[in-house]
């Protein structure tokens, strides 16, 4: 039986301080314009697979990106599939936080 993927998906509302595109650069291990590019155009700047065999990285990932970032400065979406981020999928950094939290204490 195929489970359905979820994702998180991390949308940038207003541009990071320099420092912190340099920290994003390191993290995520795409280039400094790349990053901009996605902001300016509105793309995920982070979409990845919650809950797969590499869940721990993918959430310390996870963490890292919104440690960078006012609350208010980026939107969240959890998706199933292929979904794309809308209103109706939108969450709060906390609701993702407590998920990828749970999700910790239930694999140990």
């Amino acid at each position: 039986m195929h489970q359905p993927t979820n994702r998180a998906v991390l949308l940038v509302r207003e541009a990071p301080s320099a420092a912190s595109l340099m920290r994003l650069h390191r993290l995520l291990k795409i280039g400094l314009s790349e990053i901009a590019s996605r902001i300016d155009r509105n793309d995920p700047l982070l979409d990845v697979e919650l809950f797969g065999n590499d869940h721990i990285e993918v959430s310390q990932q996870v963490r890292a990106v919104l440690a960078e970032f006012d609350g208010a400065d980026v939107a969240v979406h959890l998706c199933l599939e292929n979904e794309s981020p809308s209103p109706h999928n939108e969450w709060t950094v906390e609701v993702l936080l407590n998920i990828l939290q749970a999700s910790h204490e239930l694999r140990e």
